[in-house]
């Protein structure tokens, strides 16, 4: 009979050292703290044991991504006319 294991908490910090991490490193990097996601950088932490850090870096590597894509121009479309 398999029995229930107790849950471990494998995190790499409580949520306040989590947050003070995140800012600090968010003016660092000068990533203004309107654009973190919150709910996402708490799910990071939570499964993942991210630190503030980290959760910064990847939020700030996508939005950089998501701004150069953006930013470039779309391919023209083949035989289509106006008019």
């Amino acid at each position: 009979m398999a029995r229930e294991q107790k849950w471990v908490d494998r995190r790499c910090c409580d949520w306040d050292t989590f947050l003070t991490s995140l800012m600090a490193a968010a003016q660092r990097s000068r990533f203004p703290l309107l654009l973190v996601n919150w709910y996402e950088a708490r799910s990071y932490w939570r499964r993942n044991s991210c630190t503030g850090a980290e959760v910064i870096q990847m939020q700030r590597t996508r939005d950089a991504n998501d701004g150069q894509y953006i930013l470039t121009t779309p391919p023209r479309r083949r035989g289509f006319r106006r008019g």
